[in-house]
């Protein structure tokens, strides 16, 4: 098999394991992801750039998660918008997030970002935060305000009006 497709059959392996894992308490404590409206759980992210970060000590500022991978064709279209997005309102507050599906290492995401010019935080892996989070299928978009609480989930491709829409509510909500 073809390395790119060997990635996608083990994400999406990876990604049905979470799902099915995030259906509620288990017997193994395995957590319910959290409801619009719910406060995200702890979750601790690397960047690409090393940096520890986690999702309860973001401070005081609107964000966006995405989870993506490298090789949807989903993913790769929603990335300018993502940029744009992160551009005409960074000044404002708002922070975005790629969390990468990808097992594929550092290089791969590192290339991605590149290729696609992305300026803001991109995160390795994280099988805690697709589980936790209840992450179904990519792009995977949360929508988060400044007090934590998750707002909206979008599953799929979000289009430009929608994605502005999300990042105004946001801005306009910050609490």
């Amino acid at each position: 098999m073809k390395p790119s497709l060997v990635s996608a059959v083990v994400v999406l392996a990876l990604l049905t394991l979470a799902a099915a894992s995030t259906r509620g308490q288990d017997g193994a404590g395995t957590p319910t992801p959290p409801a619009i409206g719910s406060k995200l759980p702890a979750i601790g992210l690397e960047t690409l750039a090393g940096k520890k970060l986690s999702l309860d000590k973001l401070g005081a500022k609107p964000f966006i998660l995405a989870f993506f991978t490298t090789y949807s064709p989903e993913c790769g279209a929603q990335m300018p918008l993502l940029q744009e997005v992160y551009d005409a309102n960074r000044d404002s507050g708002l922070q975005i997030i790629l969390i990468s599906c990808d097992q594929g290492g550092r290089a791969v995401v590192e290339s991605f970002r590149d290729h696609h010019k992305v300026s803001f935080q991109v995160a390795l892996f994280s099988l805690e935060a697709i589980q936790k989070l209840g992450v179904k299928m990519v792009p995977t978009l949360l929508a988060v305000d400044a007090g934590g609480i998750l707002r909206q989930r979008h599953n799929g491709y979000t289009d430009a009006t929608g994605l502005r829409k999300t990042v105004a509510a946001l801005l306009t909500n910050k609490r």
